[in-house]
């Protein structure tokens, strides 16, 4: 076996009896999604400019996840981890990680939106964030159909998305464009 990495003999992964191949390491096996009936996504066709999705989905943002995240990133931020240092600021307490809000947000849409049609995400434009997430909120996210047009490649097209996300009292915490390739119908490419 030969490593990806400069040609080097690579060794087998032999984890602990009770454990797996940790999923980024070369020996991991990640099984096939089998998509059986209709793609839960849109295909680009579907996409209606001034079309409005609001996604059934809740996410509670907790501590423990908002730290995972922060570990995952390793991002530091005391703000966002150190609680003494927190209460000194304007926020009075723990704020969650923008970067999670953003995330998690995007994740929440894939399934009624890109959920095997999407093709690449392009970029994400003008990201805000007006108000402050604080662990313990839960939010939802709304998604608006900006723009929908062919791409210069058959079977393809670009959309241009909203998304907006409120917190549990219905004020938005976070905001951004979002540009995708996602497929088209097979019987219209």
């Amino acid at each position: 076996m030969v490593s990806a990495r400069r040609g080097r003999a690579a060794r087998p992964f032999s984890p602990r009896p009770d454990t797996a191949a940790p999923p980024h390491h070369p020996d991991a096996f990640i099984a096939p999604v089998a998509v059986h009936g209709p793609m839960p996504g849109l295909w680009f066709e579907e996409f209606e400019t001034g079309r409005t999705i609001s996604h059934e989905g809740r996410l509670k943002l907790t501590m423990e996840d908002n730290v995972a995240f922060c570990r995952l990133t390793r991002n530091t931020q005391p703000l966002h981890l150190d609680e003494d240092y927190a209460r000194t600021t304007r926020f009075g307490q723990i704020v969650v990680n923008g970067l999670y809000t953003f995330a998690a947000s995007v994740g929440m849409s894939v399934g009624d939106l890109t959920e095997g049609t999407l093709v690449a995400n392009l970029a994400y434009e003008d990201v805000v964030h007006p108000a402050p997430v604080f662990p313990g909120d839960t939010i939802r996210v709304t998604s608006e159909v900006l723009e929908a047009r062919p791409s210069s490649k058959p079977g393809r097209g670009v959309v241009t998305l909203r998304h907006r996300v409120f917190n549990q009292d219905h004020v938005e915490v976070c905001r951004y464009r979002r540009i995708a390739l996602v497929q088209r119908r097979p019987e219209a490419a």
